[in-house]
């Protein structure tokens, strides 16, 4: 997927930031317990699914070699590669709102960056900001994380916008 830049050749942290750069706003939203939410269940499904559609015994047996303890484990040898398949549909449907919102979606491992050209308070589909300044996820958003087997880190759910110091995976843009 063009959306994802994490564990991929030619792909890292700055070709994860280019397309955000002077944007005037910008959402991080880190994704809670990434590789522990994959689970033995889901890893044998994607064994199971197309391009695979591997045989139950072999997906059963692969998936098996690839989880420890039930769930892909991070640091994993394999966990890279799999958590980007398995973030495949998310990216897609992430990429499709986030163009009809007019914006820019990447994603490093279990970090989605979005970016506009908009103010904060035209984006309540993704982020609700209060009077106080606190942050929490909007329903599109939300849906689509929790429907795709996620949970968003709400302690990492960062807004910035234009003027102030924006940050995608450790990079100013």
């Amino acid at each position: 997927n063009d959306s994802a830049h994490g564990f991929l050749p030619r792909r890292n942290v700055r070709t994860n930031s280019v397309p955000h750069v002077a944007k005037r706003t910008l959402i991080n939203v880190d994704l809670q317990e990434f590789f522990s939410s994959i689970t033995f269940k889901r890893v044998r499904g994607l064994f199971l699914s197309a391009p695979f559609s591997m045989q139950w015994s072999v997906a059963n047996i692969l998936a098996q070699i690839c989880c420890f303890n039930g769930v892909l484990p991070t640091g994993g040898i394999t966990s890279p590669i799999l958590s980007n398949l398995m973030m495949s549909r998310l990216d897609k449907r992430m990429n499709s709102l986030i163009s009809r919102l007019g914006g820019e979606y990447t994603r490093y491992a279990d970090v989605i960056s979005m970016s506009f050209d908009r103010p904060v308070e035209k984006l309540s589909s993704l982020v609700l900001v209060d009077s106080v300044g606190v942050i929490s996820v909007g329903g599109a958003l939300s849906e689509i994380v929790t429907s795709e087997g996620f949970l968003v880190n709400q302690d990492k759910l960062r807004v910035s916008s234009f003027g102030s110091r924006t940050v995608v995976t450790g990079l100013v843009v």
